[in-house]
């Protein structure tokens, strides 16, 4: 593997861009931390992809195959809670009554999936 630089990308959930020098041996994690020094915004909720694919911190560019110009996307990540606290905040629907309606959407996807699979 060759040590020479090339540029990457990292957009974040607000669809700003941020570049970065780096080389096939440079871990995502040294990527995120200087992202994260780089951002005013909070990254405490973001998730880091590349190709549609969730990022381990460890792997180097070079294991991802990545090359000049490509890009890292950080997407932010809801938790059950604040899902529900938006659900409420739009219909003004009880917790219990959001999450019941969560329950039965979710637990008829997996018995169409069941389904489907059996056939």
């Amino acid at each position: 593997m060759s040590d020479k630089t090339f540029r990457v990308n990292l957009v974040d959930g607000s669809g700003d861009k941020y570049e970065f020098q780096v080389k096939t041996t440079t871990k995502l994690k040294k990527i995120i931390k200087a992202y994260k020094q780089k951002c005013s915004n909070d990254t405490s909720s973001l998730r880091y992809t590349f190709d549609g694919d969730r990022i381990d911190p460890d792997k180097t560019t070079g294991e991802l195959g990545m090359e000049d110009g490509d890009q890292i996307d950080g997407m932010f990540s809801l938790s059950l809670d604040l899902l529900l606290t938006l659900l409420y905040s739009f219909t003004g629907a009880d917790w219990r009554t959001l999450y019941g309606d969560i329950f039965t959407v979710v637990s008829n996807r997996i018995s169409d999936n069941e389904m489907s699979d059996r056939r």
